[in-house]
């Protein structure tokens, strides 16, 4: 079975954390455990410079095919990058497929008033947006007005804390552009009770490198008491089709 990464990311951190300082480390991590490819983004553009940050990630993962660029951008990067045509160029040519939102490490109000330059853009050409869990304070509230005000636009959900799925299963049967990564599906029979209630197609896998081991994420799919098929879509074939779909 072939497995594609949605959630991976690279550059210095917080001493205390573990982190990949070149993509070639993360590479190293993917060959170890087959992971084919992966969507990565780049922590100093998440904590500093949205423009250097991902223009650093270009040159940290130039010629390594399996790494797929995730811009991380904000509420200003559409003025910043001098206007959504400038921005789309800038992104085709750096072969980015996907962007990464800190609204809360960011300061910013995830709502449609305060995002829509962006959201707007990504909808068009239908690029998938990660956020974390963690970034929305607990408050699913504004995800879910952001999936019916972007109906054709991918959202994905990263790092569901604690295998807490409850609420997640609800918003996932009411807006099937949702998507959660796996990282944080790790309570008991928590991806067989996903795919039984809302089906496979809603779920990408994601390690969440390098915060956790990628063995793990791997063997809560691999070990699942879900079809070989749904397996499948789980490991590769969703993501697969989201990137596939990007209009850029």
């Amino acid at each position: 079975m072939e497995f594609w990464d949605v959630n991976t990311i690279i550059g210095p951190w917080q001493k205390e954390r573990q982190h990949f300082s070149t993509a070639g480390e993360l590479c190293e991590h993917l060959d170890e455990f087959g992971i084919r490819k992966a969507l990565v983004s780049h922590t100093l553009a998440a904590k500093h410079s949205d423009m250097d940050g991902n223009r650093i990630l270009g040159r940290e993962i130039a010629g390594r095919e399996g790494l797929i660029p995730c811009w991380v951008l904000d509420t200003a990067s559409v003025w910043r990058y001098g206007g959504v045509e400038r921005l789309r160029a800038e992104m085709a040519g750096a072969g980015a497929k996907a962007v990464r939102v800190f609204p809360a490490s960011q300061r910013y109000n995830f709502e449609k008033w305060n995002v829509a330059e962006l959201f707007d853009f990504l909808e068009v050409f239908a690029i998938p947006v990660l956020v974390d869990h963690n970034e929305l304070k607990q408050d699913l509230g504004p995800l879910d007005a952001m999936c019916r005000e972007y109906p054709r636009l991918p959202i994905v959900m990263c790092g569901v804390p604690g295998g807490l799925i409850a609420q997640e299963i609800a918003l996932l049967r009411r807006n099937r552009n949702l998507y959660l990564d796996s990282s944080g599906i790790w309570g008991y029979c928590g991806l067989e009770e996903i795919v039984a209630r809302c089906g496979p197609e809603q779920i990408l896998f994601g390690s969440r490198m390098p915060f956790f081991d990628a063995g793990c994420a791997i063997s809560r799919v691999t070990l699942s008491d879900i079809s070989d098929a749904d397996q499948a879509l789980v490991g590769s074939g969703n993501l697969a089709r989201l990137l596939a779909g990007v209009e850029l």
